[in-house]
């Protein structure tokens, strides 16, 4: 058995997209909760190891991939608050480009739930 503890913070962002890729073409309900459940823990690792100093723009990704996990779950208000961070924290890296592809996954989310009013002025 591997020591997973020491698996690169890249390989778990690749892992999880990956099974998160799985899950959505899974041909029933219980093999995607099961692939997203897996895609979840990978990604809460990820966004744990990547908070030292120096890795936030790791962490942003983290942080973006987890909500969109979270999102195909079901976890609006978990989605939400990720997203709320990830959109933080890229307001102080100076990275426009990364900040709107947030912000507007971010927006989708709200309009996913009838907020027209907010995700329309994040579009």
């Amino acid at each position: 058995m591997s020591d997973e503890s020491n698996t690169p913070i890249d390989a778990l962002l690749e892992r999880a997209w990956s099974t998160r890729r799985r899950a959505l073409e899974a041909g029933d309900d219980a093999e995607r909760e099961t692939l997203l459940a897996a895609a979840r823990d990978d990604l809460v690792r990820a966004v744990e190891s990547s908070r030292d100093p120096g890795n936030e723009p790791v962490q942003v990704e983290a942080l973006h991939r987890l909500a969109n996990v979270e999102r195909d779950l079901g976890e609006h208000a978990s989605a939400e608050l990720l997203w709320l961070e990830s959109i933080a924290m890229c307001r102080t890296l100076d990275r426009p480009l990364m900040l709107a592809h947030k912000i507007r996954h971010l927006a989708d989310l709200w309009q996913e739930l009838d907020r027209f009013d907010v995700a329309e002025a994040a579009y």
